[in-house]
Parts: C-alpha cells; structure tokens; sequence
C-alpha cells in the first residue's frame, strides 16, 4: 500500500486582508470541486482559543464538499491587534470584510461560545451574506447573568507582586479556560500538550479583555429576529449548557444537537461525529 500523502490532509494557512487589519486563517479547500464552486463554510473559534481548535475537523469538511475557513478573530492568534476596544458588530462587520477578500458573496456561518454571539450578529444585520448559521455554544445570559460574567472576566494583568503569581499565571488562565469548556477537565500526562497550546493562545491575546463585548451584547434578546435556519448546538460538559433551551425557546427556526459528555471539538478522536451533525444541517 503506497503511503499516504499527509499534506492534502493539512490545512493550508493565509491572510485576509481588511479594513482593519489582517485575518489569519487556516483552510481545507473541498475535494473534488472546481475552485470557487463549492459551499463556504466560516469557522469562528471560542475565547481564549484561535482558529487551531478546528484545525483536524477542516480537512473532514473539505471531504464533506465544503471550502472550509476557520478565523483567528482579530486581535487573536496571528491576526493583528486591535488597537481599541471592538464590540461585536466590528467582528460582525470584520468576518464580511473577510468574505469580501475571499470573493465570497455568500457562506454559512459556524460561531461556538463569543463568537457564537458575533455569528448571531453578522446574521441579524448581514443576512444578505449568511445562508444559515450555526451556534455551538450561546452566550445568551440575561442582564444578571451577563453581569455576572464580566466579574469573572476582569481578570488583572499579572504584576511583580512579591508572591511570584506572575510566574503561573499563563498556566492558571489556560487551566481555567479548559474547565470552562470541559467540567471534567483534568491536568494529566495526556493533556499536558492541550494546557500548553492554551497558554500559547492566550498569551497570543496579549492580555486583552474581549469578553466584555460579548457581555455588552444582548444576544437574549436578539435571538427572536434570527429569520433563517439555525442548528444550536452545545454539549453536556460545558458551562454554556445550561443556556441550550434559552435559544430553543426564542430562535424561530431553531433546530438542536446536544452532544454527551465533553465537546467534540475538543476531542481528536471525535471529529468525524461533530462534522456529521453540522454538514447533515448544512446540506438540508
């Protein structure tokens, strides 16, 4: 058997530029299509994070038949910094700027945890550009909860405190955000590499707050206007659960996957089940 050839199944990475700076990205392009012919698919990461939590699903949507880019939102990864603070339509409004470099009139729209909130958004005031939308994960709290979160959020910038918290800080963050996304998250051997990789992408945020936008925004609210479809999903084991039947309840063509246990995304071996969901949705 001749070996197999590893490259078409890495993603290739580029950068979009736009009005406010430059969008890196990774991409699969779709097997067996002629270039340009096929569907796009935007992937837009949850925070802290960077386009890289979909990197192994990519070259499974580009065998499904789609042209798939996962963001490194701007201001994270090795997109530029933002020079202020952004609300979500500046995301909104960034992700048509990157569609706009692509030559693309038209994708559909994957945004998981704070980007699910800017997916929600671009669908709202851009649905010219959005064919159907995906929330994995909704930051849709209601004005208690949202305040409640940014208590959480504000974190300080590490300072010279004599206790050396300095030193650890990376690590506590990078832990933290992992238990968020996975209650059952625990520090081993085996996902020493994940904690690692986390620290790097926060680190990459260079200690900027994006939280807040996504607390400033009333996605509750909102959810009600969004007049196409909408795959919601979320998984058992993480914090934003407890919100699934809020945007059940309010997104009028709102259908559901809720996935056992730890979120595939974040589970190499479960790629293949995550991609099934979201391209049996996208191919309706």
């Amino acid at each position: 058997m001749s070996p197999v050839d590893q490259s078409a199944r890495t993603p290739k990475k580029g950068y979009a530029d736009t009005s406010r700076g430059q969008v890196h990205y990774r991409f699969s392009a779709a097997e067996g299509a002629i270039e340009g012919a096929a569907p796009t698919l935007i992937l837009m990461h949850w925070v802290p994070g960077t386009g890289r939590m979909y990197e192994r699903v990519l070259p499974l949507l580009a065998r499904a038949g789609f042209d798939a880019y996962a963001l490194d939102m701007m201001g994270f990864g090795r997109s530029s910094p933002r020079e202020v603070f952004w609300t979500i339509g500046d995301y909104a409004d960034n992700v048509c700027d990157v569609l706009d470099f692509l030559g693309k009139p038209q994708a559909f729209i994957l945004g998981g945890h704070f980007s699910g909130a800017v997916a929600c958004d671009l669908a709202l005031r851009r649905k010219d550009r959005v064919r159907k939308v995906i929330l994995d994960g909704s930051p849709c709290w209601d004005e208690a909860g949202r305040k409640k979160v940014l208590e959480y959020v504000t974190i300080p910038r590490p300072t010279l405190d004599g206790q050396g918290a300095y030193k650890t800080f990376p690590w506590e963050r990078a832990v933290a955000a992992l238990k968020d996304w996975d209650a059952s998250f625990e520090v081993t051997q085996e996902t020493l590499d994940d904690v690692y990789l986390m620290i790097i992408d926060y680190l990459e945020m260079r200690f900027d707050r994006p939280a807040k936008a996504v607390v400033d925004y009333d996605m509750r609210s909102r959810l009600s206007a969004l007049d196409l479809p909408v795959l919601a999903l979320t998984s058992t084991g993480e914090k934003l659960y407890a919100l699934h039947d809020t945007v059940m309840t309010r997104a009028p063509r709102c259908r559901e996957h809720i996935f056992e246990g730890a979120h595939p995304v974040l589970e190499p071996a479960r790629g293949a089940e995550y991609v099934d969901v979201i391209t049996a949705f996208l191919k309706e």
